[in-house]
């Protein structure tokens, strides 16, 4: 399978579980309306075993497993390992450490805070015990 390939297994498996969330209300199944529409982030803040199990169906080398830091830490996160570089939704690329995720770098930061980040190209660079600053090479709120 090439990369390219994947990638697009990625992004249509995105926007099968997107498909999903909206037909099940997200979070809040009572309500007619979503409170908000979904993003990458929200995939991997309660459907991110949904979305690896979809790319782990289509794609058979890939792997998906629940994340565990070696001290024991329980990052309560499922992504997919393929050809030695870990995915989830927000992280289409792929990174060699799944502590590089975005999803685990921003651990303890809020929703908002990720996406306004997210909007200014931070995605990567907001970290959890910097809750309303991002790096000194980047904008400040």
């Amino acid at each position: 399978m090439t990369t390219a390939r994947f990638k697009n297994i990625l992004l249509e498996v995105t926007a099968r579980t997107f498909a999903d969330m909206r037909s099940k209300r997200h979070i809040y199944k009572d309500r007619a309306k979503l409170p908000f529409w979904p993003t990458t982030y929200d995939i991997n803040c309660g459907w991110c075993e949904d979305w690896g199990t979809g790319v782990e169906a289509a794609v058979p080398e890939a792997t998906g497993d629940w994340l565990r830091d070696p001290s024991g830490d329980d990052h309560d996160h499922y992504a997919v390992l393929f050809r030695g570089l870990w995915y989830d939704a927000e992280c289409l690329e792929g990174v060699k450490d799944f502590h590089d995720l975005p999803l685990i770098k921003n651990q303890r930061v809020h929703r908002t805070i990720v996406l306004k980040g997210r909007m200014r190209g931070q995605r990567d660079t907001i970290h959890r015990k910097e809750t309303a600053t991002v790096s000194a090479n980047s904008v400040t709120n």
